[in-house]
């Protein structure tokens, strides 16, 4: 009906502003005609339609803090009088969500239970009960989603007052709702692009903590958008003054590498030399890619 309204008064002005001639009466008229677009962006956009359906899937490469958004918007939450719940992709471990629910928690209660308490926080607090599940494509992965996410779907529908949000790296998305597009509709999408458009600000800001001079910023890889990149680029480079030409993202690895292998030896009294956080990190990558799988557990004597 809103829609309906804005083109009813979109057809309305057109009307008026091709039947005047007086400039002052045209200019109040377009003046009108975009206050109309901006409410038709408004409704049409993400916050509108979460409300009315609150179901969302948070999509961003790794590392553009897709987790940091989500934790932020729940603590915003919390100091707004409103309860929620966080839940980790790597919590799971197989078995049906819903009836692993109870055990996450650590009570003896039912699911069913469970979201009917959901419910009436919900209504008690006149407020939305916003269940999040961060990092799809972590823990036992894709594939266990892809075959459990539309009933868990389906059983939060019965209850009006809860919502839900998933988050998952982008290169996962298609293979989360393969042979499924139908219930990718039934998701409002968000990508999150990190610091896209606020780049130059993060640099500088980032730089000024962790006290770091540099020759240009003019000519800086797009890496740097990155949060979680740009993070690790200054822990392995604080204090220090960079040459922008000479960084090449191998350096960059290398450069943090050797910064925790410092420290952790540091902490745990070993010589760095050992490389043994580079050692690690090689089984690691060793493993995963012999079992082609996002998690793996390193044997005690590896």
């Amino acid at each position: 009906k809103i829609k309906e309204v804005l083109c009813q008064m979109d057809n309305l002005l057109a009307q008026k502003i091709e039947a005047t001639t007086d400039s002052n009466k045209l200019y109040d008229l377009y003046r009108a005609t975009n206050r109309i677009a901006e409410l038709r962006d408004y409704f049409e956009g993400n916050d509108v339609s979460a409300a009315i359906c609150p179901y969302v899937i948070l999509t961003g490469d790794g590392g553009t803090g897709k987790s940091h958004l989500i934790a932020n918007h729940l603590q915003q939450q919390e100091k707004a009088g409103n309860t929620n719940l966080l839940l980790l992709g790597q919590q799971f471990n197989g078995e049906d969500p819903l009836s692993m629910l109870p055990t996450l928690l650590g009570t003896q209660n039912t699911y069913q239970d469970l979201f009917q308490v959901f419910e009436d926080i919900a209504c008690i607090e006149h407020s939305r009960f916003l269940i999040c599940i961060d990092a799809l494509n972590e823990g036992v992965g894709v594939q266990f989603w892809k075959q459990t996410l539309g009933g868990l779907l389906e059983f939060i529908k019965g209850f009006p007052h809860i919502g839900l949000l998933i988050s998952i790296r982008t290169q996962y998305e298609d293979q989360l709702f393969d042979e499924h597009a139908d219930l990718l509709q039934q998701f409002i999408h968000i990508e999150h692009f990190g610091f896209s458009k606020v780049m130059y600000d993060a640099i500088q800001r980032y730089f000024e903590f962790y006290e770091i001079t540099t020759n240009a910023l003019t000519i800086l890889n797009n890496e740097f958008t990155n949060p979680l990149f740009l993070r690790l680029f200054c822990v392995a480079h604080r204090g220090s003054k960079i040459s922008i030409a000479d960084l090449s993202l191998p350096s960059v690895y290398a450069k943090y590498i050797e910064h925790i292998e410092k420290a952790i030896s540091a902490r745990c009294g070993y010589n760095h030399a050992i490389k043994l956080i580079s050692k690690i990190i090689n089984c690691l990558i060793t493993e995963r890619m012999r079992h082609s799988k996002t998690a793996v557990r390193l044997p005690p004597e590896t």
